[in-house]
């Protein structure tokens, strides 16, 4: 379908479009095939593993749209484009928050790559730019990312120049989407012209607003970096520590390095609409103590280890709970376990 849908043909004389295209000057045709680009649409949009076919739809409602004389049904093809693309930004959501959800490692992987091929559909990745695994070499998963990679160099000095000279708030936008901790309306700024693909703004941390953090964003390769270090998982020691296990199982976390004086991690997602910090601080006689905050509206919550009240409250208020002080002020709250 796709060949089909690319093809072109030789040459006309009397008309721009080539003989593959010709076809799409006939409004009756074009107008048939976007009700059935609809029809099918209506099928699958509530299921993201008909990924395949919304690439197909997508296409042809592109070549609809570039290539028919007509202004109306050009509009009808743009407006039909919009949905097609509302629906896949959606599945992307779907299926990432799945994958941040997953406890078995393979499923986890296989949702990761389930995303990658949506924002490569849809040439977005919530910012990252989209990684294959080494694994994954289906045809047309390359040419997607070629095509992505190809969009990126024609359209970086654009949007350069949009974000740092005009203030589009796309950047903004797309950078909460991708880390849970920005603040949006930092003022963005470029590099010389020698790395002018390269962008960068200050901002202030949460809860110190005298400490100013640094962010560079590559828009050709998609690096997001905060005061140099990119966008990672968690050490294996964070993640094999009992608090670890209370909050979040097996889930593994994608993390950013923190803008919280103390903190060395921020989870990339928001949990519950809070902003989650990581850390450790060395306590005597012991190894180090893992440190959870979460942070929302900068009003801060620490996580007190159920070790710390042992024998203070009965088993079950220690056990079947998790306990969250608040700093400002002064109580702990207890929640169930179940959702801590």
């Amino acid at each position: 379908m796709l060949q089909i849908i690319n093809q072109a043909g030789p040459p006309r004389l009397d008309t721009h479009l080539r003989r593959g295209h010709s076809i799409l000057s006939d409004s009756l045709f074009t107008t048939a095939l976007l009700s059935r680009i609809n029809d099918i649409y209506e099928k699958i949009k509530e299921n993201w593993e008909m990924i395949h076919r919304m690439n197909v739809l997508i296409r042809l409602a592109l070549r609809g749209f570039a290539l028919s004389p007509s202004e109306e049904i050009r509009a009808m093809y743009f407006d039909c484009l919009k949905v097609l693309r509302q629906t896949v930004f959606h599945w992307v959501e779907v299926v990432k928050n799945k994958a941040s959800e997953a406890v078995d490692v393979h499923h986890k992987s296989y949702l990761i790559e389930k995303s990658v091929h949506l924002s490569l559909v849809l040439q977005h990745d919530r910012l990252q730019r989209p990684r294959l695994p080494a694994h994954q070499a289906r045809i047309i998963a390359h040419i997607l990312l070629y095509r992505w990679e190809i969009l990126s160099y024609r359209s970086y000095a654009i949007l350069a120049d949009c974000i740092a000279h005009e203030q589009n708030p796309g950047m903004d936008w797309a950078m909460q989407e991708a880390w849970a901790a920005y603040h949006p309306g930092a003022q963005w700024s470029k590099l010389p012209e020698e790395a002018g693909y390269w962008l960068f703004c200050r901002f202030a941390a949460q809860s110190t607003p005298d400490t100013e953090v640094l962010v560079h964003y590559n828009l050709l390769g998609g690096e997001l970096l905060m005061d140099g270090l990119p966008l990672a998982r968690l050490p294996s020691d964070f993640e094999s520590n009992e608090t670890y296990h209370i909050l979040f199982g097996k889930s593994q976390l994608e993390v950013m390095p923190s803008n919280l004086p103390g903190m060395q991690f921020s989870c990339q997602r928001q949990y519950l609409n809070h902003t989650v910090h990581l850390g450790k601080e060395p306590v005597p006689g012991s190894s180090n103590c893992e440190l959870v905050k979460a942070v929302r509206d900068n009003r801060i919550w620490e996580f007190v280890p159920p070790r710390l009240l042992s024998g203070l409250f009965p088993d079950s208020f220690v056990e079947d709970y998790a306990h969250w002080y608040s700093v400002e002020d002064g109580y702990v709250e207890f929640r169930s376990i179940e959702t801590p």
